[in-house]
């Protein structure tokens, strides 16, 4: 009898805690967020002297402040210390001029590489850190009357966007600032011809106003499913070339297997800029 109430109080104990758990229910453990991983390449071109208001270098770097506020929004908070966020500017190839390439090193914030409190001062310096280099790169640019430019071609066709843009287990972004007309003399190399059309690996007004040009690449769908977003931004505004340079790139990017890209042209409301950067920038898109 002593053994048969002992059961009835067990069994009776387990089923109450079996209710209280129920209640007040267990916090299943949460995910932690993807970390961000944005890249910036800026064709340092003689587009850079091109006479818009505002000036091309401030349209430049009033995007780069914008993705510096929106990677600082995504970073703070209660996951700041777990955080493997990271975003950086680059040049490719590094620019020959020492001061440029010198300075180019300040661009760019790794808060996995940081602990403690020096997670938060990275972030709350960047963006005047990046705002004051940058500016300094595009003086020394424009005072020294040279254009290193940008071989864009060859960042994806070198397959080097892969060990500079992506990262594992990462939502990789890359934007683009560039007019689109992409030359670089030293990889030129001359048209391959196939199908009746022209494959080059650059672009200048020849090349656009070819009626059977396109972007060629030895790369054939190798960058699909490894989850690259692309921006390219500032292109031509003009809309013969700007509707060609269209063309070319995304052709150019699609047999590449890149499955999320766009490509804008300068707009004279940079607000309609910042728009389109939100828009890219929303994971729902």
């Amino acid at each position: 009898m002593i053994m048969k109430r002992k059961i009835y109080i067990g069994c009776f104990v387990a089923f109450f805690m079996l209710v209280l758990v129920s209640c007040t229910g267990v916090e299943e453990p949460k995910e932690e967020p993807i970390p961000l991983n944005i890249s910036v390449i800026i064709d340092l071109s003689d587009r850079i002297t091109k006479s818009f208001a505002p000036s091309q270098m401030s349209r430049d770097t009033a995007i780069i402040n914008y993705l510096a506020d929106y990677f600082k929004s995504e970073t703070l908070g209660p996951q700041i210390l777990k955080s493997k966020n990271s975003m950086r500017v680059f040049f490719y190839p590094e620019p020959e001029d020492c001061n440029i390439s010198n300075l180019a090193r300040n661009l760019k914030v790794d808060v996995a590489t940081k602990e403690g409190v020096k997670k938060r001062m990275a972030i709350d310096t960047m963006k005047l850190l990046f705002q004051t280099t940058l500016t300094h790169i595009y003086e020394e640019t424009l005072k020294a009357n040279k254009w290193p430019g940008a071989d864009i071609w060859d960042l994806f066709n070198s397959g080097n966007v892969d060990d500079l843009c992506i990262k594992e287990n990462a939502r990789n972004i890359l934007v683009i600032l560039t007019d689109g007309e992409l030359l670089y003399e030293s990889t030129m190399t001359a048209p391959i011809s196939k199908d009746g059309k022209k494959g080059y690996n650059y672009i200048n007004t020849y090349v656009i106003e070819d009626p059977n040009s396109y972007l060629r690449t030895d790369r054939e769908g190798e960058l699909k499913g490894k989850g690259l977003e692309v921006l390219m931004l500032e292109i031509n505004h003009e809309p013969r070339k700007r509707d060609k340079i269209k063309q070319l790139i995304g052709g150019w990017f699609e047999s590449m297997g890149i499955e999320k890209y766009r490509i804008y042209e300068t707009n004279p409301a940079f607000s309609s800029t910042e728009m389109r950067i939100e828009k890219f920038l929303d994971n729902s898109n």
